[in-house]
């Protein structure tokens, strides 16, 4: 009996230029090796893949008129591990809010395929601006997101339909932790439509922020308890070694 062994072959990602080439080849096995730094620039925080628009697009779209031009949408088909790094200082934002094609769909990643993968990652003081079905992570996901945390300093402002990690899912959301906080219209306005995670179909397994204080709240005071129950026993100990000693030097006195 001959037994094979599929060996995928995986790309490692370190900077800007590495996740930007990701969109070359959109069924790559990708891997970050640290975290990647995006200085806050708009034009190296692009999106990986497109999300598709228009009313006659076939397939997965966005159900809207007035986008301005029909986009087929290119979807991230591969898989995309995070590794427990961050993507950081992202900026992606466009000045079309409302009718533009370039104002829809706007995230990290446009459009997460059946076989899309997108895991064990970190957001932070990732910022999105547009105009419909926007998200932090992914605009439209088919495929699996899990093991992400979306820090407090991440922001989102978009005037339709957006969620804080993706607007649309028919997918398999777990394992998220989300402190976002912060969204909103163009206007500062609260977002009409607005979603923790997302703002269609179900998800599972992801903690609010509401939740996640509760959580710190309760770590914190079990450690305070346990330093505190730490520091009478090294005290207890302090004392009774020194009783020790000052017996010992007693006796030898004597």
């Amino acid at each position: 009996t001959t037994n094979f062994v599929r060996v995928i072959r995986a790309t490692y990602v370190s900077d800007v230029a590495g996740f930007k080439a990701i969109n070359e080849r959109l069924n790559g096995y990708y891997i970050l090796r640290q975290s990647i730094d995006f200085a806050s620039s708009y034009a190296d925080s692009v999106t990986i893949g497109a999300a598709p628009i228009g009313q006659a697009t076939e397939g997965f779209k966005i159900e809207t008129e007035g986008a301005g031009s029909e986009v087929a949408g290119t979807a991230f088909t591969g898989v995309f591990d995070g590794n427990g790094y961050a993507l950081m200082n992202y900026r992606r934002a466009s000045e079309a809010y409302t009718s533009a094609t370039e104002g829809y769909g706007l995230a990290v990643f446009g459009w997460i395929g059946e076989s899309g993968v997108v895991k064990n990652l970190t957001l932070r003081n990732i910022s999105v601006h547009g105009g419909q079905d926007c998200a932090l992570l992914a605009a439209f996901n088919e495929g699996t997101i899990e093991n992400i945390v979306v820090e407090e300093s991440c922001t989102l402002y978009s005037n339709y339909g957006n969620g804080g990690l993706t607007d649309v899912n028919f997918g398999t959301i777990q394992n998220v932790v989300s402190f976002l906080t912060k969204y909103g219209d163009r206007n500062g306005s609260e977002s009409r439509d607005f979603g923790w995670m997302t703002t269609s179909s179900t998800y599972s397994d992801v903690t609010q922020p509401a939740a996640v204080n509760a959580h710190i709240s309760a770590d914190r005071e079990e450690i305070a308890e346990l330093t505190a129950a730490h520091e009478r026993e090294i005290e207890a100990l302090h004392e009774e070694y020194g009783q020790k000693i000052a017996a010992i030097n007693e006796a030898h006195e004597q």
